[in-house]
């Protein structure tokens, strides 16, 4: 019996597509798909894009703590550029807490949140508190699903983040002002 041909293979899903279904300004591959991020270049516009997509960290310093405002993408790429813009703050001296606003924060994958668990593990080696402000409902889910929303102290501003007195992690160890546990020489 005669072999009938065979179909031409078919091409690896993180080939790009031919050239006339490619869009401008849209990077292809198996996580940046149309539509995986909260933002697209076409939706957005170009300039706002780039904006949303470049990491930065801007630090203020308040009479009540310091303020790191996060701003587009912390990622594997960008969690190093974190950990510059911080090492200055936590080398001072004081117990003031330290606040990031993530009100820019575009995009945080696993890299991200494993910064700042750095963050928080070396701001706890000093007594001091780290609360977030303002965090992307995105960002909140992996929080919620790994666990993280009952380690870290989120506020839904800076200025309830500042005021937070004694109710953040780096206080009394506990996160939005639940009960902490009894230590032996402390009594209810």
């Amino acid at each position: 019996m005669p072999r009938t041909p065979r179909a031409a293979p078919r091409p690896h899903r993180s080939d790009p597509p031919p050239s006339s279904r490619r869009t401008r300004g849209h990077l292809w591959g198996p996580f940046t798909a149309r539509g995986s991020r909260p933002y697209d270049v076409e939706v957005v516009g170009e300039a706002e894009w780039r904006q949303l997509t470049v990491f930065s960290v801007d630090v203020r310093t308040h009479a009540r703590g310091v303020v790191f405002t996060l701003r587009g993408e912390l990622d594997f790429d960008s969690v190093v550029q974190l950990h510059e813009a911080t090492a200055e703050e936590l080398g001072r001296a004081g117990k003031s807490p330290v606040v990031a606003d993530c009100a820019g924060l575009a995009f945080c994958d696993s890299s991200g949140i494993g910064g700042l668990l750095r963050l928080y593990q070396r701001l706890s080696a000093q007594d001091r508190a780290l609360r977030l402000a303002a965090v992307p409902a995105s960002v909140a889910r992996l929080f919620a699903l790994t666990g993280l929303d009952q380690l870290f102290s989120v506020h839904p501003d800076v200025d309830h983040a500042l005021g937070a007195g004694t109710d953040g992690p780096g206080a009394d160890g506990v996160a939005d002002g639940r009960e902490a546990p009894l230590d032996e020489g402390r009594s209810a």
